[in-house]
């Protein structure tokens, strides 16, 4: 490949390949993940060469609220809170890659932590968009609470969905509602407790909730905290044992 096909102009740039085993082409050794590590980025993606399990790539956070700023389209309408929601739910849409939610192929934790992930990265989008908008459209708690409840809906169809399984043969995402739940209500608490000035009573009503689904029956929460916490996009010490 690194040889390329100079009849049709094609080169491949070395500075810019990866490998995951030791390789020299033309005295250039070509640079490789960090020792000790399976994680082998690829289009924004992680594949696990060890595991095969595939997880999302995330971004230093600054970086990230940068880049999310800057790819923002903000509508102004007569209907706000019916384009903030819809917003809201399409962005969680467009990380919904069946690679990342299939159990199939994935461990139930890689899941989970993908889940929890897409939730971050949504309630981020979600806190800049509010943001962009003037202070008189700016979503009240009324429906802020309503768009977080909406989109766990919707998530949890998404990731379960029949049409997915007829579309990708195969497939098979083994996570319960309450596991989605509780993930997005924990990943959109991190986010805005940073932000918190106009969110106070959305905080509140999320730990209410978190507290309701922790105490629910059959659910595994221990799992869910260790997946959370290991997570470079949760940077907080909520997590409680409650």
């Amino acid at each position: 490949m690194h040889a390329g096909i100079p009849s049709h102009g094609v080169t491949v740039n070395l500075g810019k390949s990866l490998v995951n085993f030791p390789l020299t082409v033309d005295g250039l050794t070509l640079p490789t993940p960090p020792q000790n590590s399976h994680e082998f980025p690829y289009c924004g993606l992680l594949m696990n060469t060890k595991t095969l399990n595939v997880s999302k790539q995330t971004a230093d956070s600054l970086a990230k609220d940068a880049a999310i700023f800057d790819s923002l389209t903000v509508e102004f309408s007569r209907c706000p809170g019916q384009n903030f929601q819809r917003k809201v739910i399409g962005s969680f849409k467009m990380q919904t890659f069946p690679s990342l939610f299939d159990t199939s192929h994935n461990s139930r934790r890689t899941v989970l932590s993908n889940t929890y992930n897409a939730f971050h990265l949504t309630a981020t989008k979600m806190w800049a968009y509010a943001r962009c908008l003037p202070k008189t459209r700016q979503p009240g708690k009324g429906l802020v609470v309503q768009t977080i409840g909406t989109l766990i809906d919707a998530a949890f169809l998404l990731m379960t969905s029949k049409t997915r399984k007829k579309r990708w043969p195969g497939y098979e995402c083994s996570v319960g509602k309450g596991e989605v739940a509780w993930l997005a209500m924990l990943a959109f608490r991190q986010v805005l407790v940073r932000k918190q000035a106009r969110y106070t009573e959305v905080l509140a009503w999320l730990d209410e909730e978190i507290l309701k689904l922790t105490r629910k029956k059959g659910m595994d929460c221990k799992l869910l905290v260790k997946v959370a916490k290991e997570q470079p996009a949760h940077g907080g010490s909520y997590l409680v044992g409650r």
